[in-house]
């Protein structure tokens, strides 16, 4: 069965003669065998295994996270620059610069 089974990545060109079987979503690869194999394939795999979660329910999942993630660290952010002004975000940060210089030199 490995001797008909070909991999490829997203966007290429499927072989002539093959079909897409599945998407394997721990290598990111499409999954193609030859045209009545893959049916076959694709009925068994979704019988037997429980990953018939298609590739766009499984992106748009991971990019609403991200998103969700990176909105809460923004909001924490913009609060923390509204708390200061800019000149004592100024300050802070050359004084954290200059603890991390003398922390340098000091080492060596």
């Amino acid at each position: 069965m490995k001797i008909l089974k070909r991999s490829l990545r997203e966007g290429a060109k499927c072989p002539f003669l093959h079909g897409i079987a599945y998407y394997d979503f721990d290598s990111e690869y499409i999954v193609c065998y030859p045209f009545p194999i893959n049916l076959l394939v694709r009925f068994f795999r979704l019988i037997f295994t429980k990953k018939n979660i298609s590739l766009v329910e499984y992106k748009n999942k991971y990019y609403t996270k991200g998103y969700t993630v990176g909105f809460k660290e923004a909001k924490k952010v913009y609060s923390y620059l509204n708390k200061k002004n800019v000149l004592e975000i100024l300050e802070e940060f050359e004084r954290i610069k200059k603890e991390q210089s003398n922390g340098t030199e000091n080492k060596d």
